[in-house]
């Protein structure tokens, strides 16, 4: 219990900083100057990571995101008080995906991306640098609306 416990602690920052990215990405697609896609998904992340490291809520920080080959956002967090060993990393998987995926339906400025072939993975390490979870989320969900 105490391990599920510890993984709902981190879902609503998370959804919010999801949102904030797609927001953001959106104004720069539909209001400035155009530029490649690619370009635009690298200054989003140089963005977001002259924030970085954000604390997200008391148990998870966003230490950075990265732009992978293959348009993958990638947001690297870590549980900077947790161990892996005091999560239930099946239930934080099984739970966080649906919750990202409905939060990133909702979001209209997430919308351009389905036409993109973007995937979102959000990568989890433990307070030690453990890999706790990385949960990928492709943005090519439309089927799924």
């Amino acid at each position: 219990m105490e391990k599920e416990k510890n993984s709902k602690k981190i879902y609503g920052a998370i959804i919010g900083i999801v949102t904030t990215i797609g927001i953001t990405l959106f104004m720069k697609l539909v209001v400035f100057a155009p530029q490649s896609f690619d370009d635009i998904l690298k200054q989003a992340s140089n963005e977001v990571n002259e924030l970085c490291p954000m604390e997200v809520d008391k148990e998870t920080r966003l230490n950075n995101t990265v732009i992978l080959e293959g348009r993958i956002f990638q947001y690297n967090y870590s549980l900077i008080n947790l161990h892996r060993d005091s999560i239930d990393v099946d239930f934080f998987k099984s739970s966080m995906k649906p919750l990202l995926l409905e939060k990133i339906k909702a979001n209209p400025g997430l919308e351009i991306f389905t036409d993109k072939g973007v995937t979102m993975v959000h990568k989890y390490v433990d307070k030690n640098g453990e890999l706790v979870a990385s949960i990928e989320t492709p943005l090519d969900i439309k089927s799924e609306k």
